[in-house]
């Protein structure tokens, strides 16, 4: 995944099935010099090296040099929902859902104490993803959260889409998000420029 962000490992490392993006060696797949999705398997990943604990350790080497590099900044950890439905690293080992990403967050817990922040894109109204709570309150770590949980252009709010959140109140679905984040340890709280728009009066 291309981003600036220090982002945990989500899915399965793989090409849109509909890429129209070159690969960066040029390599040739037989139609045109695109990704193809039979790239992703996990047998092709594996035979490569590419293992949790492979994962893990990069994952460490990573961290301590922004940790180094930074002495004075929080590392920012973005921890994704794990389990069948979400877009957790995928165990290559048939290691428990999450498994990846507890041992990341303690590992750089280790190598930062007191500098790392969990969180969390997909804060909503009326939920707030455990896994952060969990491990903020295990590690000691701070909490972060997003409202950027359904597309690109900002909230939903009760567990629907973009646009969701209504019109703007001092007391509507948005501003519900917003101390719903507050109420669950967010000390950090990014929102869609979006939102930022759309609802001064639940900022203010």
């Amino acid at each position: 995944m291309y981003d600036e962000e220090i982002r945990l490992p989500t899915g399965n490392p793989a090409p849109d099935v509909n890429t129209n993006v070159q690969c960066p060696n040029g390599r040739y797949t037989g139609s045109s010099d695109y990704a193809v999705a039979s790239d992703a398997s996990d047998t092709r990943w594996q035979a490569l090296g590419y293992s949790d604990v492979a994962v893990i350790r990069g994952f460490g080497i990573i961290s301590a040099a922004f940790a180094i590099a930074f002495p004075d900044r929080y590392l920012g950890l973005s921890l994704f929902n794990p389990g069948p439905n979400g877009i957790d690293f995928p165990s290559l080992t048939k290691d428990p859902p999450g498994f990846v990403a507890t041992q990341i967050v303690q590992e750089v817990t280790w190598i930062a104490p007191g500098r790392v922040q969990i969180q969390s894109d997909n804060l909503d109204s009326d939920f707030a993803q455990p896994e952060v709570l969990n491990q903020a309150s295990q590690y000691q770590d701070s909490i972060g959260w997003q409202s950027n949980k359904h597309a690109e252009t900002g909230a939903g709010c009760n567990g629907g889409g973009v646009g969701s959140c209504g019109s703007d109140r001092t007391s509507g679905p948005y501003f519900q998000l917003l101390q719903n984040g507050a109420i669950n340890g967010g000390e950090y709280l990014e929102v869609w420029s979006n939102d930022v728009v759309s609802y001064p009066e639940a900022f203010s």
